[in-house]
């Protein structure tokens, strides 16, 4: 039985042509802002004043960046910019790395002694005791460092 998937849960229903909810609310806030400049600026100055602004505004409407629309760029940026940030940096012990070191170089020279070994029975049963005693030897390791660590 085959289903139809749903596809482009992400894009908002249009309200009234290409224009969004978000779209229009901030057209109608920007047209606000500029007919409330209209009475109080000079002719020249207003021209001045709301070209660039309904040139940006229409940019931020229906500008994309990445397919993503612009509008939601700028709410990532603000949202970003006025949020606390805290950046932890903690710098490893060399004896960590150390112990890192050992811990690979001994499995890999383990895994080199289980394929170098040709005189080995190399029966399922005898590659698994192997493996397991590696493993094994590297867990010990591990626990005796981790509880030296708290004592």
């Amino acid at each position: 039985m085959e289903f139809q998937v749903p596809r482009f849960l992400d894009a908002e229903p249009k309200i009234f042509g290409p224009l969004t909810f978000k779209n229009v609310v901030a057209i109608l806030i920007v047209f606000a802002f500029l007919g409330l400049l209209f009475f109080v600026l000079e002719p020249l100055y207003f021209l001045l004043f709301a070209v660039p602004v309904v040139m940006a505004t229409l940019a931020v409407m229906f500008g994309q960046i990445n397919g993503r629309p612009l509008i939601t760029f700028v709410e990532n940026l603000f949202s970003f910019s006025l949020k606390n940030q805290v950046f932890l940096w903690r710098r490893a012990k060399i004896s960590e790395f150390d112990e890192i070191f050992h811990i690979v170089t001994e499995r890999t020279q383990n895994e080199d002694e289980l394929n170098n070994d040709h005189n080995a029975d190399l029966s399922p049963q005898n590659l698994d005791k192997k493996r397991r005693l590696a493993v094994e030897s590297i867990a010990k390791r591990l626990d005796e460092q981790f509880v030296s660590r708290f004592e």
